[in-house]
């Protein structure tokens, strides 16, 4: 009876291709029914909506020009407004037609209440077209809707689809938006047209048999980092040679429109972010191994990064000797320390995380977010069973990379090595590995803290051990010039200000090279027995030997025992103090004047980490222990960047004018500390710099030499002071003084450490400021001496309240 209701369909619409298919969808209706009835009441959450129609399954016609014929699979309801329905693309010409579609409402058959945002939602089946899809994506998507489905509140379904994911999606995406992003274009146009409903091999076409595939990931929550990820690659002239696969239609119709190779691999996940939600993450890890293997399987290499890698340069020469190496798989790593790294010659144990050379017994640690595959059937074979067992992870503390560490420590150690020279290893099966140098594929760690934000050799840079989410991330690529997605406007108008920052003292507990090897050769040993505490009165780099504690134990301890224990972290928690004040002067002065704040590069005494191992050394578990104290920093180190950059926009980040008297909070407009040394910004910018000397009241002096000012790294300007400013300055003191400035393209403040003392007259502008500082840059804090933050943060002093009318 089935088939014979396949057939009448068909004839009545007139689709004579349908037949083909008819026994498809037996299939695709019995597998929907299967996968519905494992729902129960409750059903599974991505989106945020308040509540759907009831389970159903329709055969729906659209667009029969096109001859498209709908099949059921399971998909959210969404509001009525927001449906999409997917037409027929084929080449060009469809691509276009997907552009120019409208949101249409939803089946007459749906009951949305449009005013329930707030209710857990619930799904129901909706349609989802075979045309627009390939064979291979369509089928690969009805595999990941059959995995089990966790209850809602569980842990592995964590916060998928409540208003607080959604609204936490849509901040980090405006943040992203921010600075004039909507009018990149990418300087690409493609080769030849390929349709995104063609076999994955035709869509491929542009890469030869034999030949890299560059392959990205990602949803719309993640499109500006896609975006910036395109750009770096399009740089580089690798336009013909990449695919981005689309996880749902808002992000292909973006991809489509800036004209970037698609991938339409919608259809298993939501538009939103779901890092938190770990069985859609666990989703998400199935299709990038299931597609890699696909990929493979047409005769081509695949090199698949995270949409936050940056590349830099061309990795073909690495790769070419990773290949000739004999090489199946090559990965990055989490190895934070080059030098260990780096040498291959054999040994029992390495720092943290580069426990992957051999000799080794124990502490590789993998990071998936850059790995190359060889076009060989033990690369497709492992991509796959990688996919499998992410996909069947009921562990929600687990993720992809978790499950490819695990598989390839089956049968890692010791580890042995599998070429001459120790840069591939054995893996599980005689699998060849080769591990990523450290140095050329960038951790954000070595990037932002150990090189102090320099690039140095990176081919690629992974902004991983990174604070604050994509926000965070994208101040970290600023600061680096690494954010591509910048108009040129951006670099060549505006007036602006920065400052000399507080100036760190010197190390309060440095160690010798001695006494830093034996400290790491202790911590590994004491932590591949599962040593219970760690340190003490023995010298460990950064410790108060004077503290009269017992040795430290390993795991969390209160944030005064740390405070106790470290004399860098309390070097660093007041030195984040001053520099929160510094700022926080500097940003008022900037707000009188009507500049955009040049934040400048601070620095620091102690990293940060989750990982509560970083007390008393203030080194991050794995690094150098020789690496030097103090150093240059990011911006996260001393404040929150996601709140930072809510200053471009206050209004739609908390401060609504509803909230404030009707008052509207103009922006703050900030850049990063490598403004000024940025390729892309004007000439006139950088040679316009004037120099003003904060002096203390009534007290002129001598302006300091620039030599000295270059030295604290701000500039490589070297014009002299051209003006002066008292310490603990009004409003109406720095118009007077810096007004006659106002054609100077950038004023430096010599210190704004306690500059400014606030209004005396302008009440509205200093009571909104005084608003934007306590909603976005004071209450910041170091973390963590323990994994409970609420018992390891140390929170920064903040500055004495300013002066109000």
């Amino acid at each position: 009876m089935k088939l014979i209701t396949v057939v009448i369909v068909c004839v009545v619409l007139g689709l004579l291709a349908c037949l083909r298919s008819g026994f498809s969808l037996i299939t695709l209706r019995a597998e929907a029914r299967k996968v519905d009835s494992s729902f129960g009441s409750n059903g599974f959450a991505q989106h945020g909506t308040s509540s759907f129609s009831k389970h159903s399954l329709e055969f729906l016609s659209g667009g029969a020009a096109h001859g498209d014929l709908l099949i059921q699979a399971i998909r959210p309801a969404y509001p009525a407004e927001a449906i999409i329905r997917t037409p027929v693309m084929q080449a060009t010409d469809s691509q276009q037609s997907l552009l120019s579609t409208t949101a249409q409402p939803a089946h007459a058959s749906s009951s949305v209440n449009m005013t329930a945002v707030e209710r857990q939602p619930r799904f129901a089946l909706r349609a989802l077209r075979v045309a627009g899809q390939s064979d291979e994506a369509r089928e690969t998507i009805l595999r990941a809707r059959q995995q089990r489905q966790p209850r809602v509140g569980s842990e592995l379904h964590g916060n998928a689809g409540s208003p607080t994911a959604l609204r936490e999606s849509a901040t980090v995406r405006r943040l992203l938006q921010l600075d004039g992003i909507a009018q990149w274009r990418p300087s690409y146009t493609p080769s030849m047209s390929v349709g995104i409903d063609m076999p994955l091999d035709q869509i491929l076409v542009r890469v030869p048999k034999g030949e890299m595939a560059w392959l990205a990931f990602g949803s719309a929550g993640v499109q500006e980092m896609l975006f910036n990820w395109a750009h770096h690659v399009l740089a580089l002239g690798f336009g013909d040679s990449m695919l981005i696969a689309a996880f749902d239609t808002t992000i292909l119709k973006a991809l489509i429109e800036k004209q970037l190779p698609a991938y339409n691999y919608s259809g298993a996940l939501p538009e939103v972010h779901f890092r938190h939600a770990p069985y859609l993450f666990h989703r998400m890890g199935f299709l990038k191994a299931e597609l890699i293997s696909q990929v493979i399987n047409t005769g081509r290499q695949v090199l698949v990064s995270d949409s936050d890698v940056v590349w830099r340069l061309d990795p073909t020469p690495h790769i070419l000797k990773i290949q000739d190496a004999g090489a199946s798989i090559a990965v990055s790593t989490d190895c934070l320390d080059v030098a260990a790294d780096r040498d291959k010659r054999p040994r029992s144990r390495n720092p943290q995380g580069c426990g992957h050379n051999p000799g080794n017994q124990f502490g590789a640690i993998f990071n998936t977010g850059v790995i190359w595959f060889a076009a060989d059937r033990d690369a497709s074979a492992f991509a796959r069973k990688w996919g499998r067992a992410t996909l069947n992870l009921n562990d929600p503390w687990s993720d992809d990379q978790g499950v490819f560490n695990r598989l390839i420590e089956e049968d890692l150690y010791p580890v042995t090595s599998a070429s001459h020279n120790g840069t591939v290893i054995f893996g599980p099966r005689q699998l060849r590995i080769a591990p990523l140098a450290a140095d050329t594929f960038c951790s954000g760690h070595l990037v932002w803290v150990q090189q102090g934000g320099d690039l140095g050799s990176c081919v690629s840079v992974h902004t991983t051990f990174t604070e604050y989410g994509d926000a965070g991330k994208r101040w970290r690529l600023l600061e680096a010039g690494l954010w591509g997605l910048l108009p040129s406007s951006y670099f060549e108008h505006g007036y602006f200000l920065t400052f000399v920052p507080p100036q760190p003292p010197p190390d309060p507990a440095p160690c010798n090279a001695d006494t830093h090897a034996l400290a790491d050769a202790l911590g590994a040993s004491r932590l591949k027995r599962g040593a219970k505490s760690f340190g003490g009165a023995s010298g460990v780099c950064g410790e108060d030997t004077s503290h009269g504690l017992p040795a430290k134990r390993m795991g969390n301890i209160g944030a005064t025992e740390g405070m106790k224990r470290s004399m860098r972290l309390r070097a660093n928690v007041n030195l984040m103090g001053r520099q929160v004040h510094a700022l926080r002067d500097a940003m008022a002065i900037a707000r009188v004047l009507n500049r955009t704040l040049i934040l400048p590069h601070f620095d620091c005494l102690c990293d940060r980490s989750e990982l509560t191992e970083v007390i008393p050394s203030c080194i991050y578990p794995g690094a150098p222990q020789t690496m030097p104290m103090p150093f240059k920093c990011s911006t996260h180190f001393v404040i929150d960047t996601h709140k930072l950059q809510m200053l471009l926009d206050p209004p739609a980040f908390g401060m609504h004018p509803s909230k404030l008297g009707g008052l509207v909070t103009p922006p703050l407009h900030l850049r990063a500390h490598s403004f000024l040394k940025d390729a892309r910004t004007h000439s006139d910018i950088k040679k316009d710099v004037v120099r003003v000397h904060v002096h203390p009241g009534g007290v002129r002096h001598t302006a300091p030499t620039s030599s000295a000012v270059v030295a604290k790294g701000q500039l490589e300007d070297s014009s002299t002071t051209k003006a002066e400013l008292p310490m603990g300055a009004t409003n109406e003191q720095v118009l007077k003084q810096l007004s006659p400035l106002s054609t100077s393209r950038v004023l430096l403040l010599s210190n704004a450490e306690g500059a400014y003392s606030g209004w005396v007259s302008h009440a509205e502008e200093g009571k909104l400021f005084r608003t934007l500082i306590e909603y976005y840059i004071l209450g910041g804090s170091w973390c963590c001496t323990s994994r409970n933050k609420d018992e390891g943060r140390v929170y920064s002093a903040n500055p004495l309240p300013l002066r109000m009318p």
